[in-house]
């Protein structure tokens, strides 16, 4: 089982089933899992399940040594623009986040 931090940006259908996936298969506990969603009441269920949860993507990302992004097409350009700053390693918070070699900029446009 893996221990490192995982990050799920949005914990709808897609997220959701990938997560408990996971979970199921032994490759993650769910206390290594952080899902995101945008609003506190569609996290309870990942709440009893023992994953972690938040609203706050960007602070996910900064903790996390996967990064899953599970939004919809639509929804990409906005949630990676949101997590930019701490994916991106010119920022000096990254000097230590040694896992951290990708920049948004890299990542193709949808």
């Amino acid at each position: 089982m893996l221990n490192e931090r995982m990050a799920i940006i949005d914990g709808g259908n897609l997220g959701s089933e990938i997560a408990r996936g996971l979970v199921t298969m032994g490759v993650h506990a769910p206390g290594s899992i952080t899902i995101t969603r945008r609003s506190e009441p569609s996290l309870a269920a990942f709440e009893q399940e023992g994953f972690g949860t938040t609203t706050d993507n960007a602070a996910t990302v900064w903790d996390a040594a996967v990064v899953l992004v599970a939004v919809r097409p639509k929804q990409m350009n906005d949630v990676l623009e949101g997590i930019a700053p701490v994916l991106d390693p010119g920022d000096p918070r990254n000097a230590e986040h040694q896992g951290c070699h990708l920049r948004v900029d890299d990542l193709p446009r949808v």
